[in-house]
């Protein structure tokens, strides 16, 4: 029985104007966690 194995890969860039830095590093990990789970689903 042969396999077929598919991966789909998305590169996603936010960003802002001027660059600003709106996420607190204190609160980044939490935010990129959340930005994970609601991909992977």
């Amino acid at each position: 029985m042969s396999h077929s194995k598919v991966k789909i890969w998305i590169h996603g860039i936010l960003g802002v104007k001027d660059r600003e830095n709106l996420i607190d590093t204190e609160i980044e990990n939490k935010v990129y966690n959340i930005i994970k789970s609601q991909i992977i689903h």
